[in-house]
């Protein structure tokens, strides 16, 4: 089913299959996925993302940081006093916006995703996408066009497969270029959950930005075929903080039409949009 318009879609289903919690902003919505797995939400912008803290015996990870609009840390120091280690599914300004407010980032291996961390993102970038329309309530002082990422610095390299222990839970990461060179999927094997960042989520996956290839995308897709029968469920990084694993399916079948030239698609924005049932696709003309 194709997903409704932003806000007039608010509040999305997949979202309601959690409890919401009390936020201490406004500009969060905070909802609890299991006793020791919590999402933070930003509804009142277009991008709706979502960052997710995952609690474990001696510390926290925290996947992703959102847009730095409002700081995170409140949201986070509320559920848990566990340091919090601030993982990074890639380092687009909507993933890493309170990453420098963390001591502790871990980043994919990649230089593409290290400079993004490095320099930030500037003003002039981020205006674009803090046009009229794209957000409302915004917090009181808060300068849509002052908007900027600050840079911030990784504390680790990480690889594909490489493991994180949280004390009595172990993530595992999975590198998923395509939305980006460096694009991971975190999998807690305790509860069989695959966090997926912007690899998949209901909406448009963008593949046509610098840094973006459609080749890596099918076997990103292909490699997360194979892992379906060791999860549950996804928990994505925009719109939908639940999916269920055989959009995996649906995906992948979709690449497929795609990479044979059997799906139709429209040219806007200067790049080709591919709608399917689960999601969209944008690749380069």
């Amino acid at each position: 089913m194709q997903l409704q318009p932003w806000p007039e879609g608010l509040p999305r289903s997949g979202n309601l299959n959690y409890e919401q919690l009390e936020s201490v902003s406004p500009w969060f919505e905070v909802y609890k996925i299991n006793q020791h797995t919590f999402v933070f939400l930003e509804p009142h912008h277009d991008e709706e993302v979502f960052s997710y803290l995952i609690l474990g015996n001696q510390k926290a990870a925290l996947v992703d940081t959102g847009m730095g609009i409002v700081d995170i840390r409140p949201e986070v120091e509320k559920i848990t006093s566990l340091p919090a280690v601030v993982i990074n599914t890639h380092t687009h300004f909507d993933h890493t916006g309170s990453n420098y407010l963390f001591d502790e980032i871990y980043c994919f291996d990649d230089d593409y995703e290290i400079n993004n961390l490095k320099k930030g993102h500037a003003t002039q970038f981020c205006n674009s996408f803090m046009q009229p329309g794209s957000y409302q309530n915004l917090p009181q002082g808060f300068d849509p066009m002052a908007y900027n990422i600050a840079p911030s610095n990784f504390t680790r390299k990480i690889k594909h497969l490489d493991r994180i222990d949280l004390g009595g839970r172990s993530l595992v990461i999975h590198h998923t270029p395509g939305h980006s060179p460096g694009s991971l999927c975190v999998e807690d094997t305790k509860h069989k959950i695959l966090f997926t960042g912007d690899t998949f989520y209901s909406g448009t996956i963008f593949l046509h930005l610098p840094g973006s290839s459609f080749d890596d995308f099918i076997q990103s897709v292909n490699y997360l075929s194979s892992l379906s029968d060791q999860i549950d469920f996804l928990c994505p990084g925009h719109n939908e903080a639940y999916a269920s694993k055989d959009v995996i399916l649906s995906l992948r079948q979709g690449v497929e039409q795609v990479q044979k030239e059997q799906a139709a698609f429209e040219i806007n924005f200067g790049s080709r949009f591919f709608q399917f049932e689960d999601f969209n696709l944008r690749l380069p003309l």
